[in-house]
């Protein structure tokens, strides 16, 4: 006969609640501690209602639709010039020839020196000029109307003009006629006709010889010009390069 063992007599009375991770014991050992609970996890992120959402997105389209109607309004109506109306009036300028300062301003600001004539560059027919190294001057002309020198025909009529060269220098030097210019009155500018230049001095004294210091010669330059041209002034020059001088014409 076996008898039931004691230790695993169902319990009498009231069941009681174990607590969770309890084991209840067996075989006569202790039973073990009971499992600790699960921590609690981490707290929910509290996310955006939808009304919150419906809101930013309504705010951003009103914006948006804010900053296109400006850019919109600033390019189809650009900005209006002033029209003669609505410019402002000019200041009021002093009374004719009175020649008094406006009101509250200085009166050497509103006096100005006189600037002083400019002096002409040309100087009087029959005057003697100076360019470097030589002095000329005028003693002849211009006589026009011939139309052939030598064998040289001119293709308007020709203009002859007799010229003094002295040389004021220490060196002597060389006339060349290439280096005399005319001018009409209305500043056309004429070369001369060394072809007929040389026709028009038989001796060739004149034209690239050398001339010594205190000598002077005569030559003639001759120019080749319009009928209906009147020569006013000449400039002559001691080389291709030398400032010149001008002098009027008779």
């Amino acid at each position: 006969m076996t008898y039931p063992d004691p230790r695993q007599q169902p319990p009498t009375g009231p069941i009681r609640p174990q607590p969770p991770g309890f084991h209840p014991p067996t075989s006569g050992f202790p039973a073990p501690p009971p499992f600790p609970p699960p921590p609690p996890g981490p707290p929910k992120k509290k996310g955006l209602s939808a009304g919150a959402i419906v809101g930013i997105v309504l705010g951003s389209v009103v914006a948006l639709c804010c900053v296109v109607g400006v850019i919109f309004a600033a390019v189809s109506d650009p900005p209006k010039k002033n029209t003669a109306d609505e410019q402002p009036a000019p200041a009021a300028s002093n009374a004719a020839g009175s020649g008094a300062p406006a009101s509250g301003a200085p009166a050497s600001a509103a006096t100005t020196p006189a600037k002083p004539a400019k002096t002409s560059d040309v100087a009087a027919a029959g005057t003697a000029v100076r360019d470097g190294k030589f002095e000329f001057k005028v003693v002849k002309g211009p006589e026009c109307g011939k139309k052939q020198i030598g064998n040289e025909k001119a293709q308007g009529h020709y203009c002859t003009i007799t010229l003094n060269i002295k040389n004021i220098g220490n060196d002597a030097r060389t006339f060349d006629d290439s280096n005399v210019i005319a001018y009409s009155a209305d500043g056309a500018r004429f070369e001369t006709d060394g072809v007929a230049g040389m026709y028009a001095n038989p001796d060739g004294e004149t034209f690239l010889e050398k001339i010594n210091p205190g000598n002077q010669v005569t030559a003639i330059i001759v120019f080749d010009v319009a009928t209906t041209v009147k020569l006013t002034t000449l400039e002559v020059h001691d080389s291709m390069f030398s400032r010149g001088a001008k002098v009027a014409l008779a």
